[in-house]
């Protein structure tokens, strides 16, 4: 399985002004989508969102996803 998650409060997302999800909420779906046996599951809107857009969009997506810059 691989686990998708976006942003959550992590030392990596410190000070990165995006809304972010708990590392207990992010545990407790990790621990979900074991027990039901989940293939590739995104954790967050924004990670259903990339899929979504790589499904739908793809190009579209790539153009977004090299817009974003890291401070």
């Amino acid at each position: 399985m691989t686990v998708m998650p976006t942003t959550f409060e992590s030392d990596m997302s410190k000070g990165a002004d995006v809304p972010k999800m708990t590392k207990e909420f992010v545990a407790g779906e990790i621990l979900r989508h074991i027990r039901e046996e989940s293939i590739d599951p995104p954790i967050g809107e924004e990670a259903m969102g990339v899929l979504e857009g790589l499904k739908n969009d793809p190009l579209g997506l790539e153009k977004m996803l090299g817009r974003l810059t890291v401070n």
